[in-house]
């Protein structure tokens, strides 16, 4: 193959399950063709690695390939894989589309010059390229006009025809016959009209749909998709919902403001006009236009520096009235949303434009308001800004901090704690997580060296300022939980039980992710003494959260955790002993979690562990016998004190350690020189070590 067309830098996009882009990469895109024109190859090469192929597509003469705005081309692979280049330079994506037509039209050519030569001995003539032709958009005509447009869209080839003559101008004509058959109760010439509109909508010509939803004309044409007939007794009501519901807060670039509106109508038209009826080519051109516009309209609002100013300086001014700082609220939930839906580095930009401008002031009036939408809003912006880049968030708390302001995370622990709605409590929780997170973040390779660095020394001061200041607060409602009675089992209520789930699987998070941090804490005080005793209540939910911070402290294979959870006047183990015991063998959750808690310890056989539940517990225990674990850790408990017996018997009593009282207060027969470092470790090496 001769390569025709090289060195044009593009975007590769995919479209996923979800109806979503997602960028494939950023590669040069090249175009291949053999001698006689009937094989072609578009092959994009990426730009950071020449020899990984980022895509590699056959030209075929049934593939649609659709030219968006002027720089994308969009089309649908045999195996239905929605596919999208975006070129850097409009002159690149026109030459490719040149390209493409030329292989297609020689293809096309081919197919029909070898028919004729198969079925007739007449002289080859040139392949008939005349448009279809429609009869003048009357009343008479329409069923003439449908039947038409059907066969047209039954063929990608008629497809295009028939998109080469349908205009602007003939739709104008053709929607002041919905108001006459309206008028005239014509049924069947308004079932005629729908299905009109709908063919012409699944050309998929960009021209057509985007003058379909100008606002002079589209009440028009809702108004006949209206009488569908697949479901004659069912009359939709879309001009009602669009007149009724499309409350709009206008902007003053008009170009912006028609975009905004051209995006909700088009997703009106994706999900409740054609939800029943549209095809997955209709579909993946109405996404890409929704996409196309969602790009352009977080462009201009990231650039747009005088709107961000103006529009976060509401929610400062005292002056300002209470329904235009909820708008505001509003307006940033709904732009954080919809750039969900674009490319990361386009997402970063928009959101390091809302913080800079202030948008994370909009959280103290949002998150606290008695108003449950604009406090779901101010939620779904703090989650959109903390999944993209959460650093933004710590450095505004640590420079909050600095400046002693109550900081945000402060604010958000509050909410958390006194919130009686379970939604929002679970969104309060999930954004904690997310702070707290330092692993989350996703690599980008456009941040500089200076700045990665800084946004480490803000990650630091931030998990610093959290464990000096924030975290007793956090878990102070399970400190201050009045001690239950050795036979009692409490009820909790609603708001308690989800405060306690949540609070226990933060627990288990910071086990998990802040190794000496957290294991500093739990030393130091008797959280874990507390939320042990949820294993005694009824609340299954309650009971498993609990058991997983007791499973991950495990875990963590550290000794001073185990004897802290033995020498603190109450026994953790007995606690999950008596909760496993209390399920009487029924399969269910909490039975299988307590029976994994003991099997880990086998498994890994922590010493110190086996040989205390063993001894304790193991006449309790070794009366399950629904399943072998008990057995395997009676086993396991034989088998480690065999082996320190067998050593002390050769050894000698002159080798062996003495008995002795180590200074947690717990004691053991034998030290072997791995845990006799464990203890003479500095506290920085202690999360390196793992017992034996």
């Amino acid at each position: 193959m001769e390569t025709v067309i090289e060195s044009r830098r593009v975007k590769v996009y995919q479209l996923n399950k979800d109806s979503e882009w997602i960028d494939k990469g950023t590669g040069i895109c090249s175009c291949l063709r053999n001698g006689t024109m009937d094989d072609a190859l578009i092959v994009v090469q990426s730009e950071e690695d020449s020899s990984s192929v980022l895509l590699e597509s056959h030209v075929l003469r049934d593939t649609d390939y659709q030219k968006q705005q002027d720089t994308l081309i969009v089309w649908t692979e045999p195996n239905g894989t929605d596919l999208a280049l975006s070129f850097q330079e409009a002159e690149g994506c026109t030459e490719i589309c040149t390209f493409v037509s030329e292989i297609k039209s020689h293809m096309l050519s081919e197919k029909a010059r070898g028919k004729r030569k198969a079925s007739s001995p007449l002289p080859e003539r040139e392949p008939r390229s005349m448009a279809i032709m429609l009869p003048d958009p009357t009343l008479a005509n329409l069923p003439e006009i449908e039947r038409v447009v059907k066969r047209a869209t039954r063929s990608i080839y008629e497809r295009e025809k028939l998109a080469s003559y349908v205009t602007q101008e003939y739709v104008a004509k053709l929607l002041p016959l919905l108001e006459t058959c309206e008028d005239l109760e014509q049924v069947q010439d308004l079932y005629r009209l729908c299905n009109i509109m709908k063919g012409f909508i699944m050309l998929q010509d960009n021209d057509i749909i985007r003058y379909m939803l100008r606002d002079d004309v589209i009440l028009d044409v809702v108004g006949c998709l209206e009488y569908d007939p697949d479901f004659p007794k069912h009359k939709a009501n879309h001009r009602e919902f669009l007149t009724k519901n499309s409350r709009f807060k206008q902007i003053s670039n008009q170009e912006i403001r028609a975009k905004i509106h051209e995006t909700f109508r088009l997703q009106y038209l994706k999900d409740a006009v054609f939800a029943r009826m549209m095809d997955d080519p209709t579909n993946s051109v109405l996404t890409s236009l929704i996409f196309i516009n969602h790009v352009e309209i977080c462009k201009h609002f990231t650039q747009d520096e005088k709107v961000l100013d103006e529009l976060f300086q509401i929610l400062e001014r005292n002056e300002e009235s209470l329904e235009r700082k909820r708008d505001a609220v509003l307006f940033t939930s709904q732009l954080c949303i919809i750039a969900k839906n674009i490319h990361l580095s386009h997402r970063k930009d928009l959101h390091k434009a809302l913080v800079r401008h202030g948008a994370l002031r909009v959280f103290d009036f949002s998150l606290s308001n008695i108003d449950t939408t604009i406090k779901a809003a101010g939620g779904d912006i703090l989650a959109n800004i903390l999944e993209t880049d959460a650093n933004l968030v710590r450095t505004y708390n640590v420079v909050q901090h600095e400046c002693g302001q109550k900081t945000l995370a402060e604010t958000i622990i509050n909410c958390l704690l006194k919130d009686d709605d379970c939604f929002t409590k679970g969104q309060y929780a999930e954004a904690i997580r997310m702070l707290l997170d330092l692993n989350a973040t996703p690599f980008d390779i456009s941040v500089t060296t200076a700045e990665s660095s800084q946004a480490r020394k803000d990650n630091e001061e931030f998990i610093s300022f959290f464990y000096k200041h924030l975290i007793k607060n956090l878990v102070n409602p399970i400190m201050e939980f009045p001690e239950i009675a050795d036979e009692e089992i409490p009820w909790l209520s609603f708001d308690k039980a989800t405060l306690a789930f949540h609070i226990c699987e933060l627990l288990s998070f910071l086990v998990k992710q802040h190794t000496y941090r957290s294991k500093y804490f739990l030393l130091s005080s008797e959280i874990s003494l507390k939320v042990v005793e949820f294993l005694r209540c009824r609340e299954g939910t309650v009971k498993l959260a609990a058991l997983r911070f007791i499973r991950a402290c495990i875990g963590t294979k550290d000794e001073m955790l185990y004897s802290h959870f033995i020498n603190k006047g109450k026994d953790i183990f007995g606690y999950v002993v008596r909760a496993l015991l209390d399920t009487n063998g029924k399969d269910n959750l909490i039975n299988s979690a307590c029976l994994e808690f003991f099997e880990f310890i086998r498994k890994e056989n922590i010493k110190f562990l086996v040989n205390h539940i063993w001894e304790k517990y193991g006449d309790k225990i070794s009366t399950i016998d629904y399943v072998d674990c008990f057995k395997q850790f009676k086993l396991r408990y034989e088998q480690n004190n065999e082996v320190i017996q067998h050593i002390q018997a050769v050894s000698g009593p002159s080798q062996s350690t003495p008995r002795r009282s180590g200074n947690d207060g717990w004691e053991t027969d034998y030290m072997d020189i791995d845990e006799e470092n464990y203890f003479n470790t500095s506290d920085d090496e202690e999360d390196n070590v793992v017992p034996e």
